[in-house]
């Protein structure tokens, strides 16, 4: 719990130590409930070793893997593999090590697609990865699909600004930032660098990030 909860309790309840205790009991019950509830699986041979707090897991279909690492301690938002009008079959979700997000949806409607999420990767809020459309497109002539959609990959270390959008068949190298409110549609190679932009592209290259503020940031480096 943190101070401000704690300033906020204290004003609500004064020292009645009594209503404090119900208080807590009741936020735990209401957790407790919530965390049962994000989790709904429909068909045969899914897993799911791991479910981080504040994630939402929704699955149809059969044989899917949701694969998070257990250091993964806050994943905020949604994973969807299929719905109960298309259940979809053999995709895979990976999320690496330390990895979080505070809120980043998450889906996949096609069969044998996958969303691969490497490790020390941080995801703001509103940020969306589609591994697939949800309808065709489609030649007219040839009726051919234009817009079929396999998977897509956020390497190691890979920051993703607020309301960025990761669509179908992309990849973005390790030690990047993918600016707020940006569009990735393609593969990204190249490594240490700025993506943003509608479509995303390259902005700047030859750079790294840290979780650090940067005055904290500041504080670390060496005295020259």
């Amino acid at each position: 719990m943190t101070e401000q909860e704690k300033d906020v309790l204290c004003t609500r309840y004064g020292h009645c130590k009594f209503l404090f205790f119900v208080h807590l009991f009741a936020r735990y019950v209401k957790d407790a409930f919530r965390r049962r509830a994000r989790m709904r699986i429909s068909g045969e041979n899914n897993r799911v070793p791991y479910q981080p707090a504040g994630c939402e897991i929704q699955i149809f279909g059969n044989n899917n893997l949701v694969d998070i690492h257990p250091s993964v301690t806050s994943w905020g938002g949604v994973i969807a593999i299929g719905d109960r009008a298309t259940p979809v079959h053999n995709c895979v979700v990976k999320i690496g090590k330390n990895s979080s997000a505070v809120q980043a949806d998450l889906s996949l409607f096609e069969d044998g697609s996958r969303i691969l999420i490497g490790e020390n990767c941080l995801l703001s809020w509103g940020v969306y990865v589609w591994a697939t459309d949800r309808h065709a497109v489609y030649a007219q002539d040839s009726k051919c699909v234009l817009n079929q959609g396999t998977e897509v990959i956020i390497e190691d270390h890979v920051w993703v600004g607020m309301n960025a959008l990761i669509l179908k068949n992309s990849r973005i190298s390790k030690n990047s930032v993918v600016g707020a409110h940006a569009v990735v549609s393609k593969k990204i190679t190249e490594e240490n660098c700025v993506i943003a932009g509608n479509p995303a592209r390259v902005v700047k290259r030859g750079i790294n990030w840290s979780g650090a503020r940067p005055k904290d940031f500041k504080k670390e480096l060496p005295v020259t």
